[in-house]
């Protein structure tokens, strides 16, 4: 009080509130006064801003309530006043920040969109770029393809061993190319063409890829046990086909020396999503390389003890992801590899948690 007035409490004392407060404050506290003498009920937690006697501004929250005799009559009201300026600072301060924390929120959120939009742009051209050149390089390829088998027909004769050795090397080189283009191609074509998605029994998926495998599964003498009733998923069909196919070409190209490939396919319903596995006997993945193997052109294994372009993996990630699903891989205690992919049910619900 006697900071908000600027006087001695014995000052005040016998002075009434029309010689303290001035009028605007007076006629606020008059009418709240009135407003409890005359229905008698109390006032709570009244919010009121009041100008101190060194003029600042002070927030105060004043309770009053009636003062009744014996019999329930009331003559008077007491009433308490406490100053909440600091809270009110406190709270205007907090909605500064507030404010400011959003502005820095939208403008950095508007900096990660102008980044993403240029990462899409450069990803876009990037894949662009590498499917033209792959697509380009099938001319030469076929020329140099096509030279090495007419000299392979008419002149191997003429040649000693290390002309026919040299030639065998050109065929097998080119083969190699041929395959690398194809898979970059597959991996390009990926994420320009649209991939609409239907209602896909994973029992004609795995049979069409046992169909376009069946060379390499004689050749390898490998044993594929597929689990019946395998469930069906919302997919492209295409894109099915491919990413079974290069899980089972890896499994049975990345067997144990003398050991007759085995795999085994199954699946099973988790929640909204059915999860396939592809589990085999070879020599599998150790743990710390496993973070690798989805990614485009890493391979853990030289050309000469295992073909490949090290783009399989990498197009099941990117066909999984576009259609919505995931793929990923487990050790087995046995030994071996055990990949899968995960896609949505085709009976799940819209809305349906995975």
């Amino acid at each position: 009080f006697e900071r908000f007035h600027g006087m001695a409490a014995e000052a005040a004392l016998g002075r009434t509130a029309a010689e303290l407060l001035p009028p605007p404050q007076l006629a606020r506290d008059e009418a709240s006064d009135h407003a409890v003498l005359a229905r008698g009920e109390p006032v709570y937690a009244e919010e009121a801003a009041l100008q101190a006697n060194d003029g600042t501004l002070h927030h105060f929250v004043f309770a009053k309530v009636p003062l009744r005799d014996n019999d329930g009559r009331v003559q008077g009201l007491c009433g308490i006043l406490s100053d909440v300026t600091p809270l009110k600072q406190a709270e205007s301060e907090v909605r500064e920040l507030n404010q400011s924390l959003e502005r820095r929120v939208a403008e950095r959120t508007e900096e990660l969109a102008e980044v993403n939009a240029e990462l899409r742009d450069a990803n876009t051209q990037l894949e662009a770029f590498s499917y033209t050149v792959a697509h380009d390089l099938r001319a030469p390829l076929r020329g140099i393809q096509g030279f090495a088998d007419a000299v392979a027909e008419d002149y191997a004769e003429r040649l000693d061993a290390v002309g026919r050795d040299y030639l065998m090397r050109i065929g097998r080189a080119a083969a190699r190319m041929e395959g690398l283009i194809d898979d970059l191609l597959a991996f390009a074509r990926l994420a320009r063409v649209d991939l609409p998605l239907t209602r896909v029994p994973l029992d004609d998926v795995v049979a069409e890829a046992l169909r376009l495998l069946a060379d390499a599964i004689g050749a390898a003498r490998a044993r594929i046990d597929v689990g019946q009733s395998l469930h069906a998923v919302r997919a492209n069909p295409a894109a099915c086909v491919q990413i079974v196919q290069n899980l089972l070409s890896n499994a049975i190209k990345f067997s144990r020396p003398g050991v007759p490939p085995h795999v085994r396919v199954r699946s099973e319903r988790r929640g909204a999503c059915v999860r396939l596995w592809v589990e085999d006997n070879g020599i599998g993945i150790p743990p710390e390389q496993r973070a690798r193997i989805f990614r485009p052109f890493e391979r853990l294994h030289g050309q000469e003890e295992y073909a490949g372009t090290g783009i399989g993996l990498a197009i099941v990630d990117k066909a999984a992801r576009r259609m919505g699903g995931a793929c990923g891989m487990d050790g087995r205690a046995e030994g071996g590899s055990c990949f899968w992919i995960e896609l949505r049910a085709a009976d799940a619900m819209e809305g349906e948690s995975p």
